[in-house]
């Protein structure tokens, strides 16, 4: 598949990219929209209060059990006992997107050996997220639990997650963040003036080492060397890392599990003595300052164990996720060029209004090339969605979803092709987020929901932005094959590893 998703199709109406005016039903012509099974001669209405579903008739509304909803319909096919898990495995982006098509919002597919419900359309993800918390619980297959530790925020739920979220979100906070903009700008012009200097360079690999840095140095306050290792070792070693998701967890020194394990305890090592040091010394400052010090109501802090695991999680997180969006944005503008000159232009103006050092002011008025971070989260997200488990049997577009059910809500996939405000929409196009319904204050899905949201979004949104306003100031760059396919290790990079040069 070359590229992110930009197949249509005859009943998804096309976005109107400048101007796009009002809220529109994404996927208006899907079938079971918000409804029954066809055939049924029944009208469910949800009541304001808890589940209580009633039958329609002439005769009066007797009280209908959540039990007596069909379950969802969809794909049952693919292989025995995994089901479809290998189409989905080689391009999960696309998996997804054709599978919401064809068997709409709500729907099942068979994947890793069980039924798994699907859920798509931004008003099903509110209430399945948003409305109620409670109603999915995180899940992770074993090889990515171990691979995180069991202390990582990701695996928690309920009071115990939001306990620990408020002991990390700090360090994240927009307020935070901004402190951090001298670091974060120095940090991008280094990385801009070595790619220059090397010319030829594989833009992927170059981007993850840039976020990487972003996270270790310029966020977390962490200079190398750390355990003897580089910046360059602790990135191999994430590499290696990387590779040991959607493996199954067998621990064995020649497996890819067994090798990610072992890279992961190096970079434990790694992130200790970054530890150590701040405990010895007072006056380091930064973002891992913070989640040292944070403490809550009872005066407590975090763990040496919630230490190590939430930070593996934060390092990890941060080293492909933002890497990729500016991949994505860097190979689009290499289609689209007037969307790289009118960024250019827009850096242009912003100099000759406030200098040529990048401050927050500065970023305040880089709106256009937000715009164009922002756009490459949307058009191909990391992940088309993350695997929950339902905790209770509920309701969802007029089917039951039982208790124990695996449940996949599509925060990616529905941002990238059923967003309300331009439904189906998956072509690159900056301007969408200057539009009325760009400016809609609603949740930017790929970056999460409700309290599982990514803490790092403001990280991720402003290291984005301050690399693409660096490059666009004092640099050029040209990409070898900018419509090649992508391939999944875990996510979806380009094929020749973004081959480009980048030039003064």
């Amino acid at each position: 598949m070359a590229g992110p998703m930009a197949t249509s199709s005859p009943w998804l109406p096309a976005c109107v990219c400048h101007g796009t005016a009002g809220r529109r039903r994404a996927a208006g012509g899907i079938r079971r929209w918000g409804g029954l099974r066809e055939g049924a001669q029944r009208r469910a209405v949800a009541t304001d209060g808890p589940l209580e579903w009633q039958e329609a008739s002439q005769g009066g509304a007797p009280h209908v059990s959540l039990e007596d909803l069909p379950l969802p319909e969809g794909d049952t096919g693919g292989w025995p006992i995994i089901g479809r898990t290998r189409e989905f495995v080689k391009d999960q982006h696309a998996f997804m997107a054709e599978h919401v098509k064809k068997h709409g919002l709500v729907s099942t597919a068979k994947l890793f050996g069980t039924t798994v419900a699907i859920i798509a359309g931004h008003d099903n993800l509110q209430k399945v997220m948003s409305k109620d918390a409670g109603l999915l619980n995180q899940y992770f297959m074993k090889d990515f639990q171990q691979l995180s530790g069991p202390s990582s925020f990701w695996h928690k739920d309920g009071d115990d997650h939001m306990a620990l979220r408020r002991l990390i979100a700090p360090a994240f906070s927009r307020a935070a963040i901004r402190e951090r903009i001298p670091d974060l700008a120095r940090t991008a012009e280094y990385w801009c003036s070595k790619w220059a200097n090397k010319r030829n360079i594989l833009g992927s690999e170059e981007l993850k080492h840039y976020t990487l840095d972003v996270t270790m140095g310029a966020l977390l306050g962490m200079a190398f060397p750390l355990n003897g290792k580089s910046l360059e070792d602790m990135y191999n070693e994430l590499q290696i890392y990387s590779k040991g998701v959607y493996t199954f967890g067998i621990d064995l020194p020649f497996t890819k599990f067994g090798k990610a394990m072992a890279a992961r305890r190096e970079i434990v090592k790694m992130v200790d003595e970054g530890i150590e040091r701040f405990h010895s010394n007072p006056e380091l400052t930064g973002g891992l300052r913070r989640l040292i010090d944070e403490q809550d109501e009872e005066g407590k802090g975090l763990t040496m164990q919630e230490l190590e695991d939430n930070l593996v999680t934060i390092i990890y997180a941060g080293f492909d996720t933002t890497a990729l969006a500016l991949t994505t944005a860097l190979m689009k503008m290499a289609q689209q060029p007037e969307v790289w000159k009118k960024m250019k232009q827009e850096q242009e103006d912003i100099i000759a209004k406030h200098g040529p050092k990048i401050t927050e002011a500065a970023i305040e008025d880089m709106e256009y090339t937000t715009a164009v971070y922002q756009e490459g989260v949307r058009v191909l997200p990391s992940l088309p969605g993350l695997f929950r488990i339902a905790n209770k049997t509920f309701e969802i577009g007029g089917c039951r979803i039982p208790k124990g059910w695996l449940v996949v809500p599509l925060l990616g996939t529905t941002a990238q092709h059923f967003d309300d405000r331009w439904p189906g929409e998956a072509d690159y196009c900056p301007h969408r987020h200057l539009t009325k319904a760009g400016r809609e204050p609603v949740p930017d899905l790929a970056f999460g929901l409700g309290p599982h949201s990514c803490v790092g979004r403001s990280l991720s949104l402003l290291a984005g932005k301050i690399l693409l306003a660096t490059m666009a100031r004092g640099y050029s760059y040209t990409i070898a094959n900018p419509y090649q396919p992508r391939v999944y290790a875990p996510l979806p990079w380009p094929q020749d590893g973004l081959a480009m040069i980048v030039e003064r």
